[in-house]
């Protein structure tokens, strides 16, 4: 006696890395979706598994401070600050660096100082304490 049989059509490729399946009689199939819904990972599939990798952001400067946003890689300056408004701080070479502020005004009769972020400029003292000189700055 004969009878009906039915059998999955087989719609395998092989491949550990996609999905088929078969609808209204034809193999579709594509892709492992192996995202992890994170915009800053690149997402791939080998022997079946699924992988993130972290995206390089890093733009090669030291004094910058590289982060992935929504997909995006960014780059914030390092601050240096070293509290002293006397001082221009800066980032060299990716170490903070932070140099007295110019105030030398080019006068050799004048003592340049800094208060406060502010650059200020005195009369150089001369005076020996002797009533009997006539005390002063040259210039040259």
């Amino acid at each position: 006696m004969a009878g009906c049989t039915h059998g999955f059509v087989d719609c395998d490729d092989g491949d550990p890395c996609t999905t088929e399946a078969c609808t209204g009689g034809l193999c579709k199939g594509g892709p492992k979706n192996c995202s992890d819904g994170d915009a800053c990972t690149t997402d791939t599939c080998a022997d079946g598994v699924c992988s993130s990798v972290a995206l390089s952001c890093d733009d090669g400067d030291a004094c910058t401070i590289e982060a992935c946003k929504n997909g995006v890689c960014v780059a914030n300056p390092v601050v240096c600050n070293d509290g002293d408004p006397c001082t221009a701080d800066a980032c060299e070479d990716g170490v903070c660096v932070t140099p007295a502020l110019d105030c030398d005004d080019q006068d050799p009769c004048s003592v340049d100082t800094c208060s406060g972020g502010l650059c200020g400029h005195s009369a150089l003292p001369c005076g020996d304490g002797d009533a009997c000189t006539v005390d002063g700055c040259s210039g040259g």
